[in-house]
Parts: C-alpha cells; sequence; structure tokens
C-alpha cells in the first residue's frame, strides 16, 4: 500500500486545485492546508517504509509496461526530498497566511491557492517520474505556477518580475525540449532505464558522440536557468524580492531545488557519473560555482533591502551545490544534496521572518525601516538570527555541516586545492551580508519610525506566525545535531540513484 503513496502525492494537491476553483474562497486556504498536511504525512510514510528496507522502488502508472504507460520511481533521497519540500510548503502557507491576505485582493485568493496547489504537484511529480518527458511537462505546469503566484502582488514590480521570470524560463523549457528531442530520436526511450542503456551503448561505440555532447549541454543549460546557476541567475533577485515573502520562501526553499534534483536524477540514473566526468561540462560546473559564490556574496554586501540580500545571496549558496556537482563524486553528490536541504530549510525560515519583521514595521523590509524591528518582533528576530548564523556556517548548525561536508569530499578529489579556500572566502563574505542586516534588526529605533508608528499605529505579527517559525528553528536546529543520520538517508538515495 505504502508503494501508492507518491502517486497519491502527487494527484491529491491536484484535486485540492480544482476544488479552490470549485469553492468559495474562503475554503481555498483549509482545502490546500489539508491536501498539504496529508501529502507530507504520505511522504514520511514512505520515507520510512524505503530507508528502513532499503528499497528503491518502481511504480508502473496503471500496471501498464513501457511504451504504453508511465513510471515513477523513488528511493531514499526522491521520498526525503518530497518530504522536506511538501512540510516547507505546509510552513510556509501556514505561518503566511496573514501576510497572503494582506498582499493579495481577496478576489485572487484562490487562484493564488490554486497554484500553490499545482505547484507543489509539478514540483512532486518532477522528483518521482521516471519519464524524461512526462517530468518535462511538470516542469511547466511548475513553471505556469510559479510565474503566477509571483504576479500575484498588487504592484507593477512583481508583474514585471514574473514577465523576466517567465521569459527565462520559457528559454529553458526551450532548450531542455530541444535536448528530449534529440535524445529521443537517437535512442527510442523516454524512460529513464531505457535512456540509460542506450547511452551507455553509444559511448561504448563511440557513436552519436557530437549530439550526445550537444544535448548533455543542452540539457544542463536549460536546467540551468530554471534553477538560476550562475551565470543564468538574472532573473532570480526580483523575483525574489518583488513577491509576496511566503511566495519568496517557496521559490527559494524548493523550487530552484527541485530542478536541481532532477539535474542530480538526469547525471546520475541517464548519463552517469563516468560519462559526466568525461565531459568539460563538470568543469564548468565547479567554475560557475566558484564565481557564483562570490558575485552572489559581493552583490548582497551592496544591497540595503533584507529580501535583495536574501536574494543575492541565495545565488552564492546555489554556488556550493554547483561546486559539489562540479567535483562529481558520490560524497560530493552526497554533500550537494545535503547543501540543498541545509539551504531550502534556512533560507525558508529566512524569508518567513522577513515577513514577520515586514508585519512588524508597515510592510517594509528596506533597512532603515527595519532598524529595531528584533525588539518589535523577537520571534521572527529569533528565526532571523538561526537562519543567518547557519548559512554562514556556525557550528553545529547544518549549514556548518554542509561546508564540512563538501569540503571533505573535495579533499579527496584533485579539486579541493580550489574548492576548500572557497568555501572558507563565502563564509567570511557570508558573514560581512548578514552581520550588518543583524545589526540593523537589533539597533534601537529611530525617530523616523516612531512618528509612524504613533501616526498609523502598531501593526502586531500575524498569530500563525511565531508557531510556523517555532517550527523553523526546531526544524533547524535538529538537522544541524542530526547531520549524520541525514546524510545516511542522503547516501543512500544517491547509491540507488544508479
Amino acid at each position: 500500500m505504502v508503494e501508492n503513496f507518491p502517486f497519491f502525492s502527487i494527484f491529491l494537491p491536484i484535486f485540492a486545485a480544482i476544488f479552490c476553483m470549485l469553492w468559495h474562497e474562503r475554503y481555498a486556504w483549509h482545502f490546500t492546508l489539508g491536501s498539504t498536511a496529508i501529502t507530507l504525512l504520505l511522504s514520511l510514510a514512505t520515507l520510512n517504509y524505503i530507508y528502513s528496507n532499503a528499497l528503491s522502488v518502481t511504480y508502473l502508472m496503471g500496471h501498464f509496461p513501457a511504451p504504453f504507460g508511465n513510471e515513477i520511481r523513488f528511493g531514499a533521497l526522491e521520498a526525503f526530498m518530497a518530504s522536506l519540500f511538501s512540510g516547507i510548503s505546509l510552513l510556509t502557507m501556514w505561518g503566511g497566511t496573514a501576510t497572503v491576505r494582506c498582499d493579495i485582493h481577496p478576489s485572487k485568493l484562490r487562484f493564488y491557492y490554486l497554484m500553490e496547489n499545482l505547484l507543489l504537484a509539478g514540483l512532486l511529480a518532477i522528483i518521482y517520474s521516471n519519464d524524461i518527458f512526462t517530468t518535462f511537462v511538470f516542469i511547466e505546469i511548475a513553471t505556469i505556477a510559479a510565474c503566477s503566484l509571483v504576479s500575484a502582488g498588487e504592484n507593477g514590480r512583481s508583474l514585471l518580475a514574473s514577465f523576466v521570470y517567465l521569459a527565462m524560463s520559457l528559454l529553458g523549457s526551450g532548450l531542455l525540449l530541444l535536448a528530449i528531442s534529440i535524445l529521443y530520436s537517437i535512442t527510442g526511450h523516454l524512460l529513464f532505464a531505457g535512456l540509460a542503456e542506450s547511452i551507455a551503448s553509444l559511448v561504448a561505440t563511440g557513436s552519436y558522440t557530437l549530439p550526445l555532447a550537444v544535448l548533455s549541454a543542452l540539457t544542463i543549460a536549460g536546467l540551468s536557468i530554471k534553477s538560476a546557476i550562475f551565470p543564468f541567475h538574472g532573473w532570480l533577485p526580483e523575483a525574489y524580492s518583488s513577491a509576496t515573502t511566503p511566495t519568496s520562501a517557496l521559490l527559494a526553499g524548493i523550487v530552484t531545488k527541485t530542478y536541481l534534483v532532477f539535474l542530480l536524477k538526469l547525471i546520475c540514473r541517464v548519463f552517469g557519473r563516468a560519462y559526466w566526468a568525461s565531459m568539460l561540462l563538470s568543469r564548468i560546473f565547479l567554475a560557475c560555482g566558484v564565481m557564483a559564490i562570490l558575485y552572489g556574496s559581493l552583490q548582497a554586501m551592496r544591497q540595503r533591502d533584507l529580501k535583495q540580500t536574501l536574494s543575492y545571496a541565495s545565488i552564492s549558496q546555489i554556488g556550493y551545490i554547483s561546486v559539489a556537482l562540479g567535483v562529481g563524486t558520490i560524497p560530493a553528490l552526497v554533500a550537494a544534496c545535503f547543501q540543498m536541504v541545509s539551504h531550502a530549510l534556512s533560507k525558508s525560515m529566512l524569508f518567513m521572518a522577513t515577513a514577520g519583521l515586514a508585519e512588524a514595521s508597515q510592510g517594509e523590509t528596506s533597512y532603515k525601516t527595519l532598524r529595531g524591528a528584533a525588539r518589535r518582533n523577537p520571534v521572527a528576530a529569533a528565526a532571523f538570527v538561526v537562519g543567518a548564523l547557519s548559512l554562514v556556517g556556525i557550528p553545529p548548525l547544518p549549514g556548518f555541516m554542509a561546508k564540512l561536508y563538501l569540503a571533505q569530499s573535495a579533499l579527496a578529489s584533485p579539486e579541493g586545492w580550489l574548492v576548500v579556500p572557497v568555501i572558507l572566502l563565502g563564509t567570511v563574505l557570508g558573514a560581512m551580508y548578514y552581520l550588518p542586516a543583524l545589526a540593523t534588526l537589533f539597533g534601537s529605533d529611530t525617530a523616523a519610525w516612531s512618528d509612524r508608528e504613533s501616526a498609523e499605529g502598531d501593526k502586531s505579527p500575524p498569530a500563525l506566525l511565531p508557531a510556523s517559525l517555532g517550527v523553523f528553528i526546531s526544524l533547524t536546529v535538529l538537522l544541524g545535531f542530526f547531520a549524520p543520520q541525514v546524510w545516511q538517508i542522503l547516501e543512500q538515495g544517491i547509491i540507488n540513484l544508479h
């Protein structure tokens, strides 16, 4: 029975999206929250079943074999990521209720929750699917949903950001679709297993060398645009900073990470690590990761808006994942997954904390307005401190463990001489853009703030947000202390990808 749960996890949010359209908007939040909670429980049950039995399960849709049917394949990695993403989606939806209702017009609320359901369904299908074209279809569903969530705000800036996001995403989709077309034309397969067997045979015989190289480059370029890997990051800062803050938390926490999980599946399950290592593309990933760490950190230091700082910091944090993919060994790929987990949890918490700090500062996220916000919302300030210290790399928080694992895996490879100094430099730069933000939050209130407060009244933080942030803090701390256990789960998942 448990092996059916991933199928239910994908289609339950789709049914919830239909209900959001058919029923009154006041029920949309309840349907979405309930379906996401059930999806989380199904994902956790799947993870427990898969990890405790060391399984990798192939689920035939409708019990029809290829090429007539479709497949879902899941091991420890897919089940863990599905649980993590469902949990983050639930927490952001729960804690961001007041912010969404403040930023989104009431007539748009059911459409907002409809798109949130479709986004979760699309992301889970990308994680679980074992068919490259089916994955592409759900990538498009997730893209449309994400762009709709960005544009839901009541301002022209969010519309412009969503247009840029959509244009870049369409470019990435076009490159990916072209790669799939070439891949199907030379292999005749769409399922990962058939693709892997055909590609291994072509590589062994030296056939279609140029088409394989071209389609590999197109695939990686398309997914790099989707996941904002440097230098394809141009859409990210405005999309993150202009969207309503719970949407920013979803984009930063789970959307970009899902495309990276799909890329990881292609590397291990379709192209093979040996072919990946033999190509120049792995070295390009390493170089792009190093540049992303430096560029994102330097840009984050220049910002005077907290959401902009967090947005550019995400470019830097994604750079660590790119570096790990460039190293390419099994420990490095596990380190990449751990960095995804750490960043997804910490960055979602930082954006949700920013929502609380902004609510206590009349909806503004500029440093000038946020001065002294820690006193006005201590819970949000505590969550921001924990998230910032984690991403800087302070032990024993998970950000430190992610960098430690990446450094250990790099030292066992020829790239260690470059990776370890970059990690140390990135840690220093991270402290240089988070410390000013913390100093602002814990600084003294300005006279200008006091005048506005007395004129407009105090805006208390949303009732649900402190509870959501408390869960975020607990999960982040627990992830740091139980990092070895999480590493074992991710390692089993990476091994099962082969």
